[in-house]
């Protein structure tokens, strides 16, 4: 019993921390990328580092500037 307890937490960890690494991305110099929330146009994410929500937001193109 207390080993499929452990197995689980294990994959929720695991889960978790492949969701949160997801979040963040890099746009290079001169570039920027278009987000979409749902399918439909959010924003624009220029150069460095940025955040998105994971199952909610995409990268749906990069842009050269």
């Amino acid at each position: 019993m207390d080993l499929i307890v452990y197995v689980i937490v294990g994959f929720l960890v695991l889960f978790g921390l492949v969701t949160m690494l997801s979040c963040f991305f890099t746009v290079g110099n001169m570039n920027a990328a278009i987000i979409e929330k749902f399918g439909k146009f959010n924003r624009v994410a220029y150069a460095g580092l940025n955040w998105k929500m994971p199952f909610v937001e995409r990268i749906a193109a990069k842009v050269s500037l």
